[in-house]
């Protein structure tokens, strides 16, 4: 058995100890509490309660509108964990309460005939519980109160008062909203039209900007035109008319590629189509006849010229052509910084346009959320009273009060042995004892003490030379002092043995055996002791009586 064993038995063994010596205090004070503790459990008044739950929030997908970004929170959708903290703050202020209170401050008042009652804060505190369920919404409400009757009316009242709150939070929510959207639509409306002017009024200023309908210059940019894609295109169309310039120049002697050309000119379509028809003619006459045909020579002449006439056409037109789009690309240049100027107005236009529409679709869906109606918060069980009183529960209270009478019993005890300084165990005088102790003296009866005696003079005084010399360390009983000495001479009838009330003078060859009893030595008089005898040579043991 290892040290913290045998310490452990030894400070149960204390304890045990503790509580045999002074069990007729403890009994005594045990028996009072317990007493006390039914009577007190049987004179308090019976404690009521009921209780209901209900959901604080309704889940987002019940409101068609709860994606429409920012209306959520606006209607009170927000499920966030510091939003359910927040609204248990609020629904256990006076605010919601506070007529609760007054209701039943006026019933007890009226059944007691007093004139005050406890503050409204103690009240809540005392008879009210408002727990939220871990992880999710539902709230948990408990009232408590001694008169019975009233535990049903209470809750009743509560619930309707927090459903009346939800619906009334959500009505000033929306007309917040409301309030909030006309103001935001009213100034959005009228920096779109300034954005609008100054765009339209700086692109009438520029050229960059054509209008269909006076009467709207201060509503619409009726059409805007595209500087950049106006250069872009007339550049490439100069581009393309230099190429077909340079082809037509080659083609000389291509009538073919050039009555081609021609025909993709609208204008010299019909030339074409002339040209066309004299090589059908020149192609039918030489079937018949030779080239040197004078109608055949008449045919190629007149095609010839024609050829020439449509090849200065084509070359004329796409010649207008070019200047044409000479004159747009030179129309399409304006200063630098224009252009971007422009655009920066453009787009200030679009977004103060997109602004608007956003905020006047959230305004209409608000409204048609104020229009929606909703339900209040749901009460998911009714007010509800519990069968049986939840106080006093009395066997908890004679519990507790037998614990404290055993309590107080054992601290007076200790209090009471802790001021008489005695030594009450033998570990404690092992503890503070300084020389070897040559054995335990059991006393219970005559013959135990007999053979305890007995047993020391074969075992731990067997070997024994010197004379001995017993002292009565402390106070021990007058009949148990007279029966060791008996005892002691009885056994050592052959030995020099003296008994002594003081040590007077001391020598070394004799052996001096203190005797002391257990629970009437005193801390005292054994340092008294150990300090006399300090820095002596002699030999000294213990004899414990117990």
């Amino acid at each position: 058995m290892n040290s913290s064993n045998i310490d452990g038995e030894f400070n149960l063994k204390e304890i045990l100890s503790f509580i045999i010596r002074n069990k007729k205090l403890i009994i005594k004070s045990t028996l009072i509490t317990f007493l006390l503790s039914i009577i007190f459990a049987i004179t308090q008044k019976k404690v009521w309660q009921g209780d209901f739950q209900i959901v604080l929030q309704q889940d987002n997908k019940s409101s068609k509108f709860s994606n429409i970004e920012g209306l959520s929170e606006l209607v009170g959708n927000n499920n966030s964990s510091k939003s359910l903290e927040t609204e248990i703050g609020i629904l256990e202020s006076p605010s919601i309460l506070m007529n609760i209170y007054k209701y039943v401050k006026d019933i007890k008042l009226a059944q007691t005939n007093r004139k005050k009652y406890i503050r409204f804060n103690d009240w809540k505190d005392k008879f009210i519980k408002v727990k939220l369920e871990p992880q999710t919404s539902i709230l948990s409400f408990s009232y408590k109160d001694n008169d019975k009757e009233i535990i049903l009316p209470v809750l009743n009242k509560i619930s309707s008062s927090y459903q009346d709150y939800s619906g009334r939070k959500r009505k000033r929510n929306i007309e917040l909203g409301i309030n909030f959207y006309e103001e935001q639509i009213e100034i959005f409306n009228v920096k779109r039209i300034e954005s609008l002017r100054e765009a339209q009024e700086f692109a009438i200023d520029q050229d960059l900007s054509i209008l269909q309908d006076k009467a709207l210059i201060d509503k619409e940019i009726v059409n805007s035109i595209n500087i950049e894609e106006i250069r872009v295109t007339a550049a490439n169309k100069i581009r393309q008319i230099d190429q077909q310039l340079k082809r037509i120049n080659e083609l000389e002697e291509d009538p073919e590629q050039i009555m081609y050309v021609a025909s993709t000119i609208g204008s010299l379509k019909e030339l074409s189509s002339k040209l066309k028809d004299i090589d059908s003619k020149v192609a039918k006459l030489k079937l018949t006849y030779k080239d040197q045909d004078k109608s055949i020579q008449d045919l190629e002449r007149e095609k010839s010229f024609l050829i020439n006439l449509l090849k200065r056409q084509v070359k004329g037109f796409l010649l207008a052509s070019k200047e044409n789009a000479l004159s747009e690309l030179k129309a399409a240049e304006r200063p630098e910084g224009v252009l971007i100027k422009y655009r920066q107005l453009l787009n200030k236009t679009s977004k103060d346009s997109t602004t608007l529409d956003n905020l006047e679709n959230q305004y209409r869906a608000l409204q048609l959320e104020k229009a929606r109606s909703e339900d209040p918060w749901e009460l998911i069980t009714t007010p509800t009273l519990l069968p049986n009183p939840v106080a006093p529960q009395k066997k908890k209270i004679v519990f507790i009060g037998t614990f404290i009478g055993i309590f107080i019993g054992s601290t007076i005890a200790f209090l009471i042995e802790k001021k008489s300084n005695n030594i009450f165990t033998t570990n404690e005088l092992k503890r503070i004892w300084n020389y070897p102790i040559l054995g335990i003296l059991f006393y219970e009866t005559i013959e135990t003490l007999e053979e305890s005696i007995e047993f020391l003079k074969q075992n731990q005084l067997s070997n024994n030379k010197k004379n001995i010399e017993l002292f009565s360390l402390g106070k021990i009983e007058e009949n148990l002092w007279n029966n060791i000495k008996d005892n002691f001479k009885k056994s050592f009838d052959n030995k020099n043995i003296s008994f002594e009330e003081k040590l007077k003078k001391v020598t070394e060859s004799k052996k001096y055996i203190f005797v002391a009893q257990i629970g009437y030595i005193k801390n005292e008089d054994i340092f008294y002791l150990q300090k006399k005898l300090k820095n002596l040579e002699l030999d000294i043991s213990l004899l414990i009586l117990e």
